[in-house]
């Protein structure tokens, strides 16, 4: 030890420099390790992370699925008479939350209904609640009363009954043969309002009539879709601002027979062919705050095709 020891001033100065560079260089070596350390436990945590996001993407899909298929039973006329009414605000509800990741568990839709919503103890539960609160629409005071417009806000309950009378519609296809809204069409899965399609062979000219959306505004209850055909499909689309979350009474009326989503949930669905009837069915739905999409599929038998979409505040109509 001792020959290693400096003899002079210029060899201590040697020696500390040395020192500072070797405690430098570990000091770096540390921070390295250090570094590797973090990067390695970030990665690992990195990749837990998107485990669980995966997780929680697949179980929200899954939960959607379900939901969406309780919405189209729920929403379905089968079975029911006219004027029937259809609670739908809690898998609404829990739709919503679902599309956040963030789900629920309440796993219950309209009072009385199972969890599992076979088709014989819903149907049960409906016949003997089929509209317990006792909504009517009178045609007549209907017509004459009812504003057009697609537009919610705190003044909306003293309204009354509104009309959406703006619509972008598309159409006509063939009508499929088989059961009623069984084959899909390209608004379904996506409304692109520049886009364009091959439609129904035109009567006359025996050619694919070329379709686009177009906008049409009716002062009517009834909105008539263009190039009305007999065996046709046509759609329409509109949107509905909310200026917060609403309690929505929603009519549906159509001849033949009609198809709504609201925020592509299902929320009413009729069966059979039949003439237009203001209320062949009343769904009681729940709005979001800002923009609420609207899609309704037309189904036209023989002769002439219309519907027509009406909206209320739930705390103007209950109990009339």
């Amino acid at each position: 030890m001792k020959q290693n020891q400096p003899n002079s001033s210029e060899e201590f100065q040697a020696f500390n420099e040395a020192l500072n560079q070797a405690v430098q260089s570990s000091e770096r070596i540390a921070r390295q390790a250090e570094n590797r350390l973090i990067s390695a436990s970030g990665a690992q945590s990195s990749d837990d992370k998107a485990s669980q996001t995966a997780d929680q993407l697949k179980q929200a899909l899954s939960k959607a699925a379900s939901l969406k298929a309780k919405m189209a039973m729920a929403g379905s006329n089968m079975g029911r008479s006219n004027g029937n009414l259809q609670d739908l605000r809690s898998l609404m509800q829990q739709s919503y939350a679902n599309t956040s990741l963030s789900g629920g568990d309440d796993d219950t839709g309209q009072a009385g209904l199972s969890a599992s919503y076979d088709r014989e103890s819903f149907l049960g539960a409906d016949k003997s609640q089929n509209n317990p609160s006792g909504i009517r629409l009178d045609s007549r005071k209907t017509f004459a009363q009812a504003l057009p417009g697609r537009r919610f806000d705190q003044e909306s309950s003293r309204k009354g009954w509104i009309f959406v009378d703006t619509w972008y519609i598309i159409g006509p296809w063939d009508l499929p043969k088989g059961p009623e809204f069984e084959q899909s069409f390209p608004p379904e899965t996506m409304v692109d309002l520049d886009a364009s399609y091959e439609g129904k062979r035109h009567p006359r000219t025996k050619e694919a009539m070329q379709l686009r959306w177009r906008f049409v505004q009716s002062g009517s209850l009834r909105i008539k879709p263009p190039d009305e055909l007999s065996s046709t499909v046509y759609f329409a689309y509109t949107e509905v601002f909310c200026e917060s979350a609403m309690d929505v009474v929603v009519a549906v009326a159509s001849d033949d027979r009609a198809k709504l989503w609201i925020n592509n949930l299902v929320v009413f669905q009729d069966v059979g062919l039949s003439g237009w009837q203001l209320d062949e069915g009343f769904r009681r739905v729940l709005l979001k705050p800002g923009y609420n999409s609207v899609l309704l599929r037309l189904e036209n038998g023989p002769a002439v095709a219309n519907f027509s979409v009406l909206m209320c505040p739930a705390d103007a109509v209950l109990g009339q």
